[in-house]
């Protein structure tokens, strides 16, 4: 469908999901969308319109919208690859990078999980923690989605190789569970720790062995008794 026509049927939903007082006071969604910015804003980042998205910025439109399904507009750009809005989000005076959806996701971490290492390395440039907050960090997520390059920058800026989830799940185990061996390996030979273990009492070694990945479960034991000695 072209972008009109995507624009057209995206209207009334943008409108219901806006999470702003003004919302409220909306007679019709052809007026609304003709004299709120906003709302024009958060349409054009989802549909990735990045010139819509430049010149509302440019117009001091804020950067911190937030929408009621998706959160913040840079979260909300993450989630639904609209990569290029998320960029000039990024570079937006007075944006919060740190902004996060009802589940705690940032830009940064969504950007991991879905590999994008040109929005993650933006992100970090411009300032986003590339831990975060107490919990799932964006290394986590790079993890569980196999994604080795945006891995390797992350750790490149500092991220917390043994960072733990609100469980006790390190990165490294989250590689095991999720069959993402390349990662693992890279998380082992950048010194993560291989014996911890979480609250379910497991850790990379039972991740493995539950997969039948019994060589590679002996490679990690290996591994690990090296580092004691």
């Amino acid at each position: 469908m072209a972008i009109d026509g995507r624009r057209l049927a995206l209207r009334g939903l943008v409108v219901a999901v806006l999470a702003s007082p003004f919302t409220a006071r909306l007679a019709g969604i052809g007026t609304a969308h003709a004299e709120d910015p906003r709302i024009a804003l958060l349409e054009a980042v989802r549909l990735d319109d990045v010139d819509t998205v430049k010149r509302l910025l440019a117009a001091s439109v804020s950067p911190n919208l937030r929408e009621k399904a998706h959160g913040p507009a840079i979260v909300m750009a993450a989630k639904l690859d609209s990569f290029a809005s998320l960029a000039e989000l990024a570079r937006a005076p007075g944006v919060d990078l740190e902004a996060t959806d009802s589940t705690g996701q940032t830009a940064l971490m969504l950007a991991a999980i879905k590999g994008h290492a040109r929005s993650v390395s933006l992100l970090l440039e411009r300032g986003a923690k590339v831990d975060g907050r107490a919990g799932w960090t964006a290394l986590h997520y790079a993890a569980s989605g196999g994604h080795v390059e945006v891995a390797r920058i992350l750790i490149r800026h500092g991220a917390n190789l043994d960072a733990r989830s609100d469980n006790g799940t390190t990165p490294a185990m989250l590689a095991a569970r999720q069959k993402q061996f390349s990662t693992l390996e890279l998380l082992a030979d950048t010194g993560a720790d291989l014996a911890a273990v979480n609250e379910r009492g497991m850790n990379v070694i039972r991740y493995l062995e539950a997969h039948g990945e019994k060589e590679r479960a002996a490679d990690i034991r290996e591994r690990i008794a090296r580092r004691r000695r």
